[in-house]
């Protein structure tokens, strides 16, 4: 169940981003590709890994150059939207194909503070650190919204800071 993203490792070199949580950051707007980018957000969907952690399933077409940082948002959707959890991480390299991942929700104690009466957002963007963001893309988080469990999450823990991989067939 914790094998990670072999499609996120060739297309950004790692697995494993930094993570702020309950932050007052924001997603940048949904940005069509440019630069010879191509990016579809296909999916993303509440799920569970083999071991029943909960977590968030996410499906990319992706076309992508060398150089930009990936990043992951979950919001709380509502009149003001709220960051739940901001992923960034890696380095973009010359990438063609599906990208599937999951991040946790849920992890070794700790818990991101997802309301299973609201609706959440989850947004993949990519950065150039000299010219901004290259593309953003955003995606209502479709299924039953989990309950979860735990503390909320410190930078020691975990939950949200790994991309693992999809089941097979996914």
């Amino acid at each position: 169940s914790f094998s990670t993203s072999p499609s996120v490792l060739a297309m950004i070199g790692t697995t494993a981003g930094n993570t702020e949580f309950d932050t007052k950051n924001s997603p940048p707007p949904v940005t069509p590709p440019r630069d010879n980018w191509q990016a579809s957000l296909g999916q993303a969907s509440w799920t569970t890994l083999e071991n029943g952690t909960p977590a968030i399933m996410v499906v990319l077409s992706m076309e992508s150059r060398p150089g930009a940082g990936m990043e992951l948002w979950l919001t709380r959707d509502g009149a003001t939207p709220q960051t739940i959890a901001h992923w960034f991480g890696g380095a973009s390299a010359v990438y063609e194909g599906t990208v599937c991942f999951r991040v946790t929700t849920q992890q070794g104690g700790a818990a991101l503070s997802i309301d299973p009466a609201a609706h959440y957002s989850f947004t993949v963007d990519f950065l150039d650190p000299t010219s901004g963001v290259i593309v953003s893309q955003t995606r209502a988080v479709a299924g039953n919204t989990p309950t979860v469990k735990g503390h909320a999450p410190g930078p020691d823990d975990v939950v949200f800071s790994n991309t693992y991989a999809c089941p097979k067939g996914q």
